[in-house]
Formats: structure tokens, sequence, C-alpha cells
């Protein structure tokens, strides 16, 4: 890990004091320029005030040690070090405060090289400034304690740094303060808990941003982006480094330059943008090594070696592994460049080279489980192309898997465990095409199942650690809910359905991921469903759609045979599926049929995985006994309409319960606070008849909209609904867009549909695309009667949709019925 916040700790231990010591207004703008990250400019302060110190010592030295620091920080250590060993303060108490920062400043510079010597001169700096009351000095020399503790002793670094922090707030020092927290951030990033580092550097950017110290807030934010990073939120960590450029502007502070264009470049490979990732990490390799830094010139050598290996450009890839393994000094830089070497063999057709690589990686046990899952899965992939060595493929294959889930299930936040998967979902895929080609598709369909909904299946049973289904126990899961399940699964190469009956398992390619999302996308816009569409709403059953067709015959037909008339069948959508009502897919009819929506053949319901709907509870016939339902809000400014329709819905549904158990909030009253206010967890039933906004870059920010509170808040979010326990049979989003915002690999479509199964309803009702205001009473009023008769949401919710489908007018179209899906737990 790097060492930045060794250097920013300095940059600011300057700038923290408060200093009566300051000798006027040069050496003050020269500080501020410093602090800044003007450099030169700061040093040519420096200069000019000197000229005016004429025969006064003390403003000579505050000067020569301010300017070391700016030497220390350009970087330009030989200079540094003329200016701090060729002679010290003269005695006397009025330098006694400086002779403790020459010490300071003399420990901070030896660390780097003579860590022992370094050390010392910190404690003895420590000591002086403690007998001497001088507490500005204190907090930074703990800082500074605490840095070159770090990556040996961590627990007593923290406990340096928290103390740190608590003398800065009681200083006002907010320079320190910033630093402080940045450091605490830092061990536990160190320590890959990269959730828990987040809110340290969040907290340092405050104090940083008050005091308008540019690098320390560039700081923060690159260490934001590279958390965000390590747990898959690229566009996050990418908006974040933004942040950091445009703080950073045209700064001089090299040492900020260059992580943020390594970290910048790391971002991008690991995004998928591979060209220029190099191109940034041949910026920072050149500037580290113009500051003569070792760590971080084999730090980004690595990494180039790893992208360059990743695009095939196998000679440069092994051009920067040699230098890399040159530079390398400890065991974790070590297991890195038997990692890249091992990558590179195996790319060339070295498979001996390769395995010994691996393996010398993984012995070399460091604390790093992404060498871990990597040197697992790299020795999978080569075992995998030799037959006779199969058993050892799986092995390794089954190694990776269980390090990649142990370490999502310890992430402290959903928001973290969402997007952590994200970049690792490759090593699944491989993992089932090798079994597919192995001629185990059972096994695959295990393997499948296993990476889906990981953190809604801990909602589910949370007393459970959790656990990889048996295709036995999913045949069993599907007699016992009377079912056909259908698991999808996308993959560049070759995607798969599973069809799992009581009796059997079956399974069929389909072909390409990419094929399917563009069918996926041309129906959507064919149907009126997509949201760039701007053709008319049409009807597949009278106009012909190739979209529709292909994608009917793809992803259903060759399974038709094995899924009885009028089947219950629960579908595991995957990818671009989950944007796809396949109840709106039509059937052609053949052998002298008529024409019509698959949704008259079965009764469809979608499961986030195989694991939750072997776990739901048998439907059982009843009817709904309570209802809270909130709408008809009152929207203000010109983002939001007024929904004329909504008082009637709302009227519809409510007449279906009796009224002593009902609870309607209504008009100014349907704030987001009255929601958790109405104890919403008594009900049976919750219906929303508002407007919704999805989020794609963070679904969990997706909002209902509501009227504005007291404080002005009209958006009840997807994160705020999962902290109220939920214990209905039934929640209906009749929204727009209200079913998800955004597709994660692994845990499927998250969105409101997600946040109230996480929360613990049974069954989530939930739109896939734009819902007229105008088609959803009559068509609330049959779902809800349809329950009140004894059916079960499901089928009830089918019941409406073919009411539809029957009628004379334009709502038969699917735009007007299909957004309506039904999610189950």
């Amino acid at each position: 890990m790097k060492r930045l916040l060794a250097a920013l700790v300095l940059l600011c231990s300057s700038c923290g004091r408060g200093s009566p010591e300051s000798p006027g207004q040069d050496f003050a703008r020269a500080l501020f320029l410093f602090h800044e990250g003007n450099l030169e400019q700061a040093r040519n302060q420096v200069h000019l005030a000197s000229k005016r110190c004429g025969p006064d010592l003390q403003c000579r030295w505050r000067l020569r040690l301010l300017e070391a620091e700016i030497l220390i920080y350009i970087p330009r250590a030989d200079e540094a070090r003329a200016l701090l060993f060729s002679e010290s303060p003269p005695p006397g108490p009025e330098f006694a405060p400086l002779q403790v920062r020459l010490w300071m400043l003399q420990g901070y510079l030896l660390s780097f090289s003579q860590e022992k010597t370094g050390k010392k001169l910190l404690d003895q700096a420590h000591q002086q400034a403690l007998r001497l009351g001088l507490q500005n000095l204190q907090i930074e020399i703990e800082i500074l304690q605490g840095d070159a503790l770090r990556s040996r002793h961590a627990p007593e670094a923290r406990s340096l740094f928290l103390k740190a922090r608590e003398l800065a707030v009681r200083q006002n020092d907010q320079y320190d303060e910033a630093a402080a927290l940045n450091n605490i951030g830092i061990i536990f990033l160190d320590e890959r808990r990269y959730d828990e580092a987040i809110p340290w550097f969040a907290q340092a950017l405050g104090p940083a941003r008050r005091v308008n110290a540019r690098p320390l807030v560039t700081a923060a934010f690159n260490n934001l982006a590279l958390c965000h990073t390590q747990l898959g939120a690229y566009d996050e960590a990418l908006r974040l480094r933004q942040e950091a450029l445009a703080w950073f502007g045209t700064g001089e502070v090299q040492v900020v330059r260059r992580d943020f264009l390594g970290e910048m470049g790391r971002t991008l490979a690991l995004k998928g943008d591979r060209a220029k990732a190099i191109e940034y990490y041949r910026q920072a390799l050149a500037l580290s090594r113009s500051m003569q830094d070792v760590d971080n010139t084999r730090r980004w050598t690595s990494n180039l070696a790893g992208t360059l290996a990743a695009i095939g450009d196998w000679d440069a890839a092994a051009e920067a592994n040699r230098e890399e393994l040159s530079l390398a000094r400890n065991d974790r830089s070590r297991a890195y460049a038997s990692l890249n070497a091992a990558t590179i063999a195996a790319g060339r057709k070295r498979f001996d080279d390769a395995v010994g690589n691996y393996q010398k990686a993984i012995s070399l046990d460091v604390n790093d489980p992404s060498i871990l899952w990597e040197s697992h899965a790299g020795l999978a992939s080569v075992y995998a192309g030799k037959k006779p060595l199969a058993r050892l493929a799986a092995l390794h294959f089954e190694k990776a898997i269980a390090i990649i889930d142990k370490n999502q299930d310890v992430l402290s936040r959903d928001d973290y465990k969402l997007t952590f998967l994200e970049p690792l979902i490759r090593f699944y895929r491989d993992y089932v095409d090798f079994l597919m080609q192995s001629g185990e598709p059972d096994k695959a369909l295990e393997i499948v199942e296993s990476s889906r909904a990981r953190i809604l299946a801990a909602r589910t049973a949370p007393e459970k650690p959790a656990r990889r289904l048996t295709a036995l126990e999913l045949r069993q899961a599907a007699k016992r809910s009377d079912a056909v399940f259908l698991s999808y699964w996308l993959a560049p190469g070759q995607s798969y359905v599973w069809v799992i009956s009581p009796a059997r398992i079956r399974s069929f390619a389909l072909g390409p991921a990419g094929n399917i999302q563009s069918l996926v996308e041309g129906f959507n816009r064919f149907i009126g469903s997509s949201p760039d569409s701007h053709t008319i709403q049409q009807d597949p059953l009278t106009k012909a759609s190739a979209d529709a067709q292909h994608l009917y015959h793809t992803l259903i037909a060759p399974l038709a045979s094995l899924i009885p008339a009028n089947a219950r069948v629960v579908i595991v959508p995957d990818g671009a599926l989950h944007s796809l009502n396949f109840e709106t897919l039509p059937v052609s009819g053949e052998n002298g049929g008529k024409p019509h929506y698959w949704i008259e053949d079965v009764t469809v319901a979608i499961a986030p995985s195989l694991a939750i709907a072997a776990a739901a509870a048998t439907p059982q016939p009843g009817a709904l006994k309570s209802l809270l339902i909130m709408g008809a809000a009152v929207y203000s400014g010109k983002e939001f309409q007024k929904l004329e329709y909504a008082p009637a819905e709302i009227a519809e549904v409510r007449k279906h319960f009796v009224p002593a158990e009902t609870k309607a909030i209504m008009g100014p009253d349907a704030n987001p606070s009255a929601y958790r206010q109405a104890d919403p967890q008594r009900f049976s039933a919750i219906h929303f008849s508002t407007h919704a906004e999805a989020n794609q870059q963070s679904p969990l920010d997706s909002a209902i909209i509501l009227s504005p509170g007291k404080e002005g808040a009209f958006k009840l979010y997807a994160r705020d609904v999962i902290d109220v326990p939920l214990h209905a049979d039934l929640v209906t989003i009749s929204a727009c867009r209200s079913a998800g915002a955004r597709i994660y690999s692994g845990e499927g479509l998250v969105g409101f549909a997600w946040a109230f199964l996480r929360a613990g309803a049974r069954y989530v009702v939930a739109g896939l695309w734009d819902v007229t205001d105008n088609s959803t009473p009559a068509m609330m009023d049959r779902f809800y009667g349809a329950i009140q008769t004894g059916l079960s949401p499901v089928a009830a919710l089918r019941v409406a949709k073919l009411s539809m489908i029957h009628s004379a007018g334009v709502f038969r179209k699917p735009y007007y019925w299909g957004p309506f899906q039904i999610y189950i737990r």
C-alpha cells in the first residue's frame, strides 16, 4: 500500500500549527502556498522572506525548516537532507521548539531509508514536545509516528492516530484532524477492509475542505476511489477521481499526481478499458522513476505487467514483469510478481512454468485474498485444458469461489456486497463452462445458483450460513412448490437454461449473451417498453416482430414440451432477461393453434434465485387481512406531474379491505416519515400509488416520490425501506420502473422489488417499465378482487392481466399490462 499519507501528514504538520512562532506575512504566505500544493511558489516565498529576516536567527530557522519540508515533498531529498543535517539551532529555550521540529523532520526523512534511526528521532521529538507542552507539534509527531508503525503494528498506529485526532479537534487544528482521519482510513485499507475505510476518508474531507488543503482533499478522494474500485463500484470510483482531479488542478505535489495517475489506471483496467489504463500506468511509472521511488516503481510496473498480459502483449508484459521481480522486496510484492509471471507463462502455453508460479504465489501466504483467488483460478484454467487433470481443475475452481464467497460475506453494507461480485463473476462463468464441457450440467446448475442473490438469501435465513443446494434438493423444491423452475445463465461465450421439475433436470444451450441482449432490446422497443423507445406501442399478436419470434424460439420453445399446460413457472432471469417480461412473448400457435401470449399457457413468478424459491412457503389460499396504502401525493415543480388517476386507484384497492383494517395516507400526509410512523410491519398488504425514480448508479438510492415532509424531504429511498422489517404477504409499487434500477452480477435486478424482499415481504409487484396512470385502477381492482377470492398474488395478477388482454380497447397491448411483474421470496 502506498505511503501517501505520510507525505500528506508532513504537509499538514506545517499547515496545522496555529503558530505563535510565525515571523510575519511572508512566512504566512509561504505556508499558505505550501498547503495549497504550490510548492515552487512556496519555496520562492521562503527565499524572499529569508532576505528580510536580517540577523534574526529564529526567523531564519523557521524558514529553513519550512523549506526543508517543501523539498521533502517536491521531492528533493538530498537538498532537504543538506538543510536538516548540516547544523542545528543555537541552544536556549527560545530555540527549543525549533530543535524539536528539526528532530521530527529528520526522523521523518530517515524513516524512508533508515527506519530504526528515523523512529528514534521521532520518539525523541515526541518526548520533548510533551515536556515543553508543544501540543501542535505533539499532534504532528504522533501522526508521523503512527505512519512509521502502520505496516508492522497497526493497532498501535491506530491508537496514535485516534489520539492525534482527538487533540487536533481540541486545538481546532483541522489540517491535522483531516490527516489523522485519513491515516486511520489507510489502516483499514491496508487490511483490505475497504467498506470500513470509506467512512474515515469521507470524514477527512470535511476539515480538509474547510481549510482548502487541496493535496489532502485530493488524497481523500483518491483513497475513497481506491476503496470503491476494490469493491467493484467502478463508476463511483471514476466519479471520485474526477473530484480529486478538480481539487488537485495543476498542483505540484508529485506524490499526489503519481498516485492519481496510477489509481486512475487501475480503475480503468478493472472496468475493462485497458488501453487507457496502460497510458495512465506508464505516466505513473515515469513519475515514480523520476522521484527515485522504488516501492511505487515496482507497484506500477506490476500493474502495467498485469494489464499488458490481459491484452495478450506477452513480450511487453514479460519485460515489465522482469523489472517487477527485480524490485520485489517482500512476500506480498513477490506474490504479485509470481502471479503476473504465471499469467504470462500460461498465455505463452508454458504450462509447467505457469503452474510453478501460481503455486509460488499461493505458498507465500500473504494476507491478500485477491492473490489467492486469482492463483487458484489460474491453476484451474491450466488444468481444465488437460483432461487427465480435470479433478484438479474442479478443486481449484472450488477454492477460488470459496475465497470470493467468504470475502463478500464479511462486508458490512449491502452497497459494497452488491458491487463486490461484479468483476469476479468471471470465475463462476469459467467454472460453469468447464462443467458443461465436462458433461456435468447438474453440477453446473449448482454453481450457477450458488452465485445468486446471496444478500437476499441471508435475509431469508439469517441464522443459517449460506449453503449450496444440490440438484436433488432443487428437484424436491420444485415438487413442494408444484412448479417448474427455469434458471437462466447468460455468458459472453455460451448461455444456458436449466429446466427443473420434480422428475428431472434438463439443460439447453442458448447462444452468446450479446445476441440475447440484442433481441430483448429490440422486442422492448417494439412493444414500447424501452426507455429510449419513440415508437407507437405495438401488439405482437397483430403485427409480426422478428425479435419476439426469435426470443420465444430461443428462450421458451426448446423447453416447452417440459412445461405442462397451465403450469406454475418460477423463472430466475439473468443479465438482460431481467428487463424482459416473459409473459409478453407471443406464441405463434403452430399446428392450427391460435396466436397468443405465453401468459395464457402458464402462471409466471420471478425469483432472485432457486435457493430463495426453494425456501419460499407453499402458497396458501386466503384473503389479505390488512392494508397500508399511500399515494395521491402532492408534487411541486415540473419534474413530477400530478397522477390524475391515483385517487381512483386507491379507492379501487381500498374497497377490497375492511375499513377498520385499512390505513390510507394520501395527499400532503403521504410523506416519507409517514411510512415508518405507520408501523408497516403490522400490515399484510402495502400499496403505493406514486411516482418512482430509479437510480442506476446507486440503486439503493432509488426513491418512491411522496409529498414533502416537514423538512422538505419527499423521497422514500430503497435503503430506508430495507431498514424497516416487514411481515407483509404482498407489497405493490404501482409506479414507473419500480422493479429495479440496475442489474448486478450474482444479485440480479436491484431496486424497490429487491429492497422490499430484503425487508421481509413475501411477494412484491413492481413495474419493469413506465406504468400508465389511466390503466392501473381497473387492473388493481381485478388484482385485489382475485386475491380476496382466495387466489395467490401470483395467480391473481395473471387473472388481472388476462382480463386486459381479452378487452377490446388499447389496454390489451403488452405495454399496458406487461410492466407489472411479481417477485417472490
